[in-house]
């Protein structure tokens, strides 16, 4: 397969990709989130989004804010 020459936006979202899969590694067993046996689609959007918001309102860890680069 030949390859391709990534753009840049492409390559910040594959630098980005270990952020995002920790937090939705963290969705998956702290909240829940994966969860296949909703009979209705209006079911499974509730509980995605009150996962979400579980998540939100959840402080942010130390070990996280600094990754982020939040804190000097």
């Amino acid at each position: 397969m030949k390859k391709v020459p990534l753009s840049d936006y492409e390559q910040q979202l594959l630098n980005q990709r270990g952020i995002i899969e920790t937090v939705i590694r963290h969705l998956k067993h702290h909240y829940q989130i994966w969860h296949t046996r909703h009979r209705s689609v209006l079911n499974a959007m509730t509980h995605l989004v009150s996962a979400l918001a579980a998540y939100a309102i959840e402080p942010l860890k130390i070990s996280a804010i600094k990754r982020l680069g939040l804190m000097t």
